[in-house]
């Protein structure tokens, strides 16, 4: 099981595969084959990067709507006598607060939610105190209030949950593209690069060698790798890699590489969803071009979703790296 965010990377292992290598890279690639293979050249000439990766995260967020598919975080906070104020964590700037509890460590009760305004006519200026049995969230400066003010400290006596969209797609990292090369023992998990790459990569991104020896041309630019492996841990600056799993390959040394973003519906469900997204974004890219195509496209992926989704099950996948997370099956 691999998590999204700052993900729990599995431990080790002997394996020469990593995840299925579902990753930004392989639907970027697939969307690309897609339009070259059912377009003309001229008619794909148009197509940049931004327009691409827009696409795909409009197919991904789509995607995790059809299967309601969330993530969510759960986050403990001690109360603090004669405080009424709480701020949340910067890593859910954006997250919607979904329920707040308050116990004394065994026994939580959750608090009602109510208006900003309607919790000001309540408690005015926080001076009533008790036992926390209301919530508000204040908008513009991400901070919550409870009411009554709390009248004890207690450690881990709020419990917060918050739940979010899936982060946006984005990171790509092509070696040729910094002038960074990477060298890899056989046996081994550490992969030692040239240089530091000048981009952000993520524990749980995938990293893949561009297979030169599949090919008689001397050097591949922008070629899909065969195999991927999941990244462990990174050093800061990024100036080397420790995989999750042992790399059995050959030796090289100053080889090319590609290090993907793994999207989070891949993390819940490793290859569950095939190449569905990619299609869903060919079949926007198309929509006006070629709407009959377009509809085919569209119609393939939701079949296949289908499907899946009579073998699966619907989930709230977490945010991790920071609180405490689970995953949870069927709401």
């Amino acid at each position: 099981m691999a998590y999204y965010g700052t993900p729990v990377v599995p431990a080790s292992s002997n394996t020469a595969s990593a995840l299925r290598g579902y990753n930004l890279w392989t639907w970027r690639d697939y969307v690309m084959y897609l339009l070259e293979s059912r377009m003309t050249t001229s008619a794909s000439a148009d197509l940049t990067e931004p327009v691409l990766l827009r696409v795909l995260n409009d197919a991904h967020q789509e995607a995790c709507r059809l299967s309601h598919f969330r993530r969510s975080t759960e986050f403990s906070i001690d109360s603090v006598v004669g405080t009424r104020d709480y701020v949340l964590p910067p890593s859910v700037a954006h997250d919607k607060v979904v329920q707040v509890r308050y116990g004394d460590g065994s026994i939580f009760q959750p608090l009602a939610m109510l208006p900003v305004d309607r919790f000001l006519e309540m408690f005015q200026d926080g001076a009533e105190t008790g036992t926390p049995r209301y919530y508000t969230v204040i908008p513009g400066v991400r901070q919550f209030w409870v009411g009554p003010t709390p009248d004890t400290s207690v450690t881990d006596a709020i419990r917060l949950i918050a739940q979010t969209l899936p982060d946006p797609l984005y990171r790509l990292c092509q070696s040729t593209a910094h002038s960074v090369t990477a060298s890899l023992t056989s046996g081994s998990s550490v992969v030692t690069l040239s240089g530091t790459l000048p981009v952000e990569v993520q524990a749980g991104d995938e990293f893949g060698l561009i297979p030169v020896d599949q090919s008689d041309a001397a050097d591949l630019v922008e070629a899909t790798p065969s195999l991927w492996y999941t990244i462990q841990s990174l050093t800061n600056p990024v100036s080397s890699l420790t995989l999750a799993q042992t790399y059995l390959g050959p030796t090289v040394t100053r080889a090319s590489f590609i290090i993907a973003q793994v999207p989070s519906i891949e993390f819940a469900f490793p290859g569950q969803y095939g190449m569905m997204i990619p299609q869903l974004a060919a079949a926007r890219l198309l929509a006006t071009r070629d709407p009959n195509l377009a509809d085919r496209l569209r119609g393939e992926a939701l079949q296949s979703f289908d499907i899946q989704m009579d073998t699966s099950f619907r989930s709230v996948v977490p945010k991790t790296g920071i609180g405490k997370t689970t995953l949870v099956r069927p709401y």
